[in-house]
């Protein structure tokens, strides 16, 4: 059901509802584009391309598109593909063994060009020092992808789970100039933007000081902030921009299976190639809803399933999405840094599906016999970034139930997810018409869950993770409670009123407490700045210092506290402070284990 009022019938409707919803979530203007596969329905755009100047959105100014860029690099590979240059199955060993890819299951799972294309090589996302090109010059070659060498080795068996990973398209990219000998921009103008009509569109790095922009806006305290045309190394993982008149024609290329102009550029074989999942063990499973060749279904709770692809950059968030059989698509971009949310593309789907007849969704009996093997706890394990992994480790586990023909996938406080069973192990959730979610088990045997909804979750024991889920959240809990404790006593003990070896004895575990909460400060001030996280400066240094500091004073604390009760003295509240202290090295043992102490996010 559409999420307002009254169903949206007219264009009118929609518009009126978009510009509310933009108002109410701060977005200076929107690029908007609606396609049927015989005609453009809008084109153009809502609100201000530049709040100062005044100036309307219009179907030519040119939107960051940023990862959208990817489903361009797919139609350049497979125009290679055609070409006879390469193929999807090709090793990267054997095609460009002048990159190193470190691959532990090289032999029995080598990387592909198509794991690539469809992130199922196991590579981590982007490095901060990688991201944003400081000198505007741009790199091609191999120099391009050895700015993302930190990232291109491999988690876990390529061809086993979906991860997305900006690198792999860097590679992409290099593949594309490898084969082509052209420039991954002089190519894809050549042989993509220009037969569709693209004519405004480019992949173009330094954009400062160029007309025809649409400028980006962060909304902070009340004000909107500009965000500067950064520049950075995305090259084919993200470095488009487009308009709504390019991308109208860029979505009923699809719509018309591949045709443009009356002339057709790929066949509607190739596009069906495109929009399928294939290189995943849930897509092996028969899991079709997923992540295709840089094209991934969405919108599965209404009446069917797009396909399409969206896009986050400084300033900009967007997405395209279309659906084949139907004949009509979408294209969206705001200038204000903030998501669309539920409301805006919801709104657009139900507008052109109105005409649509509603699906039957018939629910299918659990057997109970052959699915009660996967109950139990399961661990994440398909982190998109490195970084990250402990701590998604820790809190994005699942435990999954059945009862009364429903799958039921809990979180960490969180809800509990009904899923209905579509057949073959496969579900979905109540309200969507396509499954996407698998059980399966591994090489090995083990009970997997994967799937676009939840990503990769292994089978794993309980107990030990209840444990330790507990006694980080105890230290957390203590380090709350002291560190305005340690001010309090701080305070009183200046004017006489809390005796010294108090005050001494709470002195170190205070300072433990305060370098903690130190990292974190200063590590939500560096991820708050993405272009400086790659640099030298007081947030990313201040990280750094305070784990080094969290470490020592953990410890020293913990020898102090032992000494005092070797030595007889202060019993009672000692001990209350070598539980403290046991607490505290089991986070700082978590943050050691998670490379987070001595973190070096200008080198990162």
């Amino acid at each position: 059901m559409p999420l307002c009022a009254q169903p949206i019938a007219t264009f009118s409707q929609l518009r009126d509802s978009i510009e509310k919803e933009m108002e109410n979530r701060k977005i200076p203007g929107l690029m908007l584009t609606l396609v049927s596969r015989d005609s453009i329905l809008y084109s153009g755009g809502l609100g201000y391309a530049d709040l100062e100047e005044k100036i309307p959105v219009t179907g030519a100014h040119l939107f960051r598109l940023g990862s959208i860029t990817k489903s361009f690099a797919s139609l350049a590979i497979f125009k290679l593909v055609r070409e006879g240059k390469l193929s999807l199955e090709d090793k990267l060993s054997d095609i460009a063994p002048e990159i190193p890819v470190q691959n532990p299951w090289s032999d029995a799972h080598p990387v592909r060009v198509k794991h690539l294309l469809q992130h199922s090589a196991g590579f981590d996302d982007m490095h901060f020092t990688g991201i944003y090109n400081r000198e505007g010059v741009e790199k091609h070659g191999v120099e391009m992808v050895q700015l993302f060498r930190n990232s291109l080795y491999c988690r876990w068996p390529p061809g086993t789970r979906f991860s997305y990973s900006n690198p792999g398209f860097i590679f992409v990219t290099y593949l594309i100039e490898k084969f082509s000998g052209q420039t991954y921009n002089a190519y894809v103008s050549e042989n993509i933007f220009t037969p569709l009509g693209m004519l405004r569109s480019n992949v173009d790095l330094v954009l400062e000081g160029r007309p025809g922009y649409a400028q980006g806006y962060n909304y902070q305290k009340g004000t909107y902030e500009k965000v500067p045309l950064f520049a950075i190394n995305a090259a084919m993982a993200g470095a488009l921009n487009s308009c709504a008149d390019d991308m109208a024609r860029f979505i009923r290329f699809f719509l018309r299976n591949g045709i443009s102009d009356s002339v057709s550029l790929f066949t509607s074989a190739e596009l069906d190639k495109i929009e399928t999942p294939e290189t995943t063990l849930a897509a092996a499973a028969g899991l079709h809803a997923g992540y295709g060749y840089a094209n991934y279904w969405s919108h599965l709770d209404k009446k069917a399933p797009f396909h399409g692809h969206d896009g986050g950059i400084d300033g900009f968030v967007s997405k395209y999405a279309y659906n084949r059989q139907l004949g009509v698509g979408y294209a969206i971009s705001n200038n204000g840094s903030t998501g669309f949310g539920k409301k805006i593309p919801s709104w657009i789907v139900d507008y052109l599906t109105q005409s649509a007849p509603d699906p039957t969704l018939p629910a299918k009996s659990i057997q109970e016999q052959a699915v009660s093997p996967y109950a139990g706890y399961y661990r994440y394990y398909s982190s998109r970034n490195e970084l990250f992994a402990p701590i998604e480790f820790l809190i994005n586990g699942r435990h999954l139930r059945f009862e009364n023909d429903t799958l039921y996938l809990s979180r960490f406080l969180g809800k509990d997810e009904a899923w209905v069973h579509a057949g073959n192990h496969l579900f979905r959730k109540p309200d969507d018409t396509t499954p996407s979610l698998a059980l399966l088990k591994d090489s090995d045997g083990k009970e997997v869950v994967a799937g676009m909804r939840a990503g990769y979750l292994e089978r794993s024991g309980f107990a030990w993770i209840v444990i330790l889920r507990t006694t980080l959240v105890v230290a957390l809990l203590l380090n709350i409670i002291l560190i305005p404790a340690g001010v309090i006593i701080s305070m009183l003990q200046m004017f006489g009123k809390v005796p010294r070896f108090i005050s001494r004895l709470i002195t170190m575990p205070f300072l433990s407490a305060a370098s903690l909460l130190a990292i974190f400060v200063f590590l939500m001030k560096s991820l708050g700045n993405l272009a400086g996280l790659g640099s030298v400066n007081f947030y990313t240094v201040g990280v750094y210092v305070a784990g080094l500091l969290f470490m020592a004073l953990t410890l020293i604390s913990l020898i102090r506290t032992i000494g005092d009760i070797w030595s007889g003295k202060l019993i009672k509240l000692t001990y209350a402070f070598l539980i403290f202290s046991f607490c505290q090295c089991c986070l700082l043992a978590f943050l050691v284990w998670g490379h987070y102490i001595g973190l070096k996010l200008w080198v990162y």
